[in-house]
């Protein structure tokens, strides 16, 4: 039974009689989800899958070519096989003793029934490139490094751990493993002898969905791989501060099974099971356990289509228009999640913030045009720059 979808409708339905407006705008919200999905790679690629006997080697790979691991085991995508095939991650090798760049894929979301049905989330396993995967341009600061991309095909933001109470058309149960594929990822990267002799620097970063993964996965993953013995890190958010209709937050965190996976730390547990962990105390947890790394924000003003998810999330949820956000509120709701952070005394915690509606940069052209007065004024100190300048922290002053 469709409960967030029933509840939606009948939402929706005792809305209309106050604004007429309210279908096509939770419409709109659902389109600009789907819209900014990351485009798929058009180039020819290799694939190679993990078993006892290959490992799939990145010292086996073609340099500067996109190989995609589907490495098996507890992995795979929110639906059955037959509909999603694998899941799988995207290696470009590089210069590996320069840097890795681990980059955790968008493509919305899918918390409940409704938005499942709905189609609000990528549910195969499909590599993408632009903005830090392009090879060609010297502009881009990881053109030589080595990069390897979280793809992302389970729709819980790369951290889930739940078996749902709902099907998927092979009548088989929906199931979202993000905490599984993203370790899988880890563990693979910790197994390369490339890697064995140290690398000077790591960033992460993510877009989109895979930017509230980054900052679910920062404090982890750089605990896991602080043995690469790397001389400077950085994590780079981009384009989800996670700002969400209030009394949300808590219940998705808890129903896409975070509590007992390796991103909620032993402390925040107890509250995550009762629903009252907030995203914010997850980032403020890895903020202050990591506070020599610089968590360097980007964001729009007006992102549409965060302020898409918020419409979203509150109508499967069953809200009314008292519950939508207009740019102006965006803002000010972004603005009080940086100052709590500030506030708290995580002076680790940066931000670039570009005046436009654009939705992710990182695995975007924009990345090299963009500015703080718009997509195309880079003005003293363009968004380019700002990405050039990272990483900040050197491990040796730890």
């Amino acid at each position: 039974m469709l409960t967030r979808l029933v509840l939606y409708t009948t939402a929706l339905l005792g809305a209309k009689a106050l604004d007429s407006t309210y279908d096509s705008e939770v419409e709109h919200a659902f389109q600009s989800i789907r819209d900014s999905f990351p485009v798929p790679l058009v180039v020819d690629y290799a694939t190679c899958s993990m078993s006892a006997n290959e490992p799939c080697a990145l010292d086996a790979m073609p340099d500067d070519e996109t190989t995609v691991v589907y490495p098996g085991g507890e992995t795979r995508c929110i639906f059955d096989q037959s509909i999603s095939g694998n899941f799988g991650f995207q290696v470009i090798p590089g210069n590996s003793s320069k840097g890795l760049l681990l980059f955790y894929q968008g493509g919305g979301a899918c918390w409940d029934e409704a938005s499942t049905k709905l189609g609000l989330c990528t549910t195969s396993a499909v590599p993408s490139g632009g903005g830090v995967f392009d090879r060609n341009d010297e502009a881009n600061p990881y053109h030589d490094w080595t990069v390897v991309q979280v793809l992302y095909c389970s729709g819980d933001v790369h951290g889930g751990a739940v078996v749902r109470d709902y099907n998927d058309k092979a009548s088989k149960p929906v199931t979202q493993t993000g905490a599984a594929n993203a370790q899988a990822v880890l563990d693979w990267i910790l197994a390369q002898r490339e890697f064995a002799s140290g690398t000077t620097e790591v960033v992460l970063t993510g877009s989109s969905a895979g930017c509230m993964g980054v900052q679910l996965w920062a404090d982890s993953a750089l605990e896991q791989l602080s043995v690469l013995n790397f001389k400077r890190t950085a994590v780079i958010p981009d384009s989800f501060v996670g700002y969400f209709p209030p009394g949300t937050e808590s219940p998705l965190i808890n129903q896409f099974g975070y509590c007992d996976t390796a991103i909620i730390s032993p402390g925040l547990v107890a509250d995550c099971k009762a629903n009252r962990l907030l995203f914010k105390d997850v980032v403020a947890n890895a903020l202050g356990k990591n506070s020599e790394v610089p968590f360097a924000y980007i964001n729009s003003k007006e992102d549409a289509v965060q302020i898409g998810y918020y419409i979203a999330i509150a109508a499967t949820f069953g809200r009314n228009v008292s519950s939508w956000i207009t740019p102006s509120m965006y803002y000010t709701g972004v603005n009080a999640m940086l100052e709590y952070y500030a506030n708290n005394g995580h002076t680790n915690m940066l931000m670039y913030m570009v005046s436009s509606p654009m939705h992710t940069y990182m695995d975007d052209s924009f990345m090299y045009t963009a500015g703080a007065k718009g997509l195309f004024q880079q003005g003293d100190f363009g968004l380019i720059d700002y990405i050039s300048t990272l990483p900040l922290w050197n491990v040796s002053k730890m």
